[in-house]
């Protein structure tokens, strides 16, 4: 979801400004090995660095996460200070087929570690963020998703100071071939970005 805000923009304008490609952009959810692509470009989000392998990388977006809540799910409660503090709390978790989650926070004097049994467990970021419109509970979620609902108050963030491990996107080809003209023209644009 969130790469698809940033690639779809990118691939519509490369799309006009090389009329002569024929550029397809496939879009896929869930658990997805780039390895196995046959594209010539795979755009590879990633929470963790990258395993070794033939792909060559190159980073082009690191998205920060936040925390954060419907204002009603904070409403009344003791200020939140500490990871440790939501316990007791509704969190939802992205992930597939996971029943635990567990948030890495950081600080600018330590990590924290918070784990939890999620109250709602989806694939993909758009999903945890209408739970959290609903008020279901905390969702950790990218900037880019959430930036309109926090100026909006539709959402307020819950440990501000504590950040969860930003999502870094790459564009992936296969080291072991030439990289097509149009594939370099496209992957120039997206790195200029």
């Amino acid at each position: 979801m969130i790469g698809s805000l940033v690639i779809e923009e990118i691939a519509a304008e490369f799309a006009c400004l090389a009329p002569e490609v024929q550029l397809y952009l496939e879009e896929t959810t869930g658990i997805y090995d780039p390895r196995s692509s046959q594209a010539d470009i795979v755009i590879y989000p990633a929470f963790k660095p990258l395993a070794d392998s033939t792909l060559v990388a190159r980073q082009f977006l690191i998205s920060s996460y936040a925390l954060v809540a419907h204002p009603d799910v904070l409403a009344g409660k003791p200020a939140l200070v500490h990871p440790q503090d939501l316990a007791g709390f509704n969190c939802l978790a992205l992930g597939e087929g996971t029943l635990n989650g567990v948030w890495e926070l950081t600080n600018e004097q330590q990590i924290s570690r918070f784990y939890f049994k999620p109250a709602f467990i989806a694939t993909q970021p758009t999903a945890l963020l209408h739970a959290a419109r609903q008020g279901m509970g905390i969702a950790s979620l990218p900037g880019l998703l959430i930036q309109d609902d926090l100026q909006q108050g539709k959402l307020v963030p819950v440990l501000p100071h504590w950040q969860p491990v930003p999502v870094t996107f790459f564009a992936l080809h296969p080291g072991n071939k030439v990289i097509t003209v149009a594939a370099r023209r496209f992957l120039d644009l997206l790195l200029a970005r």
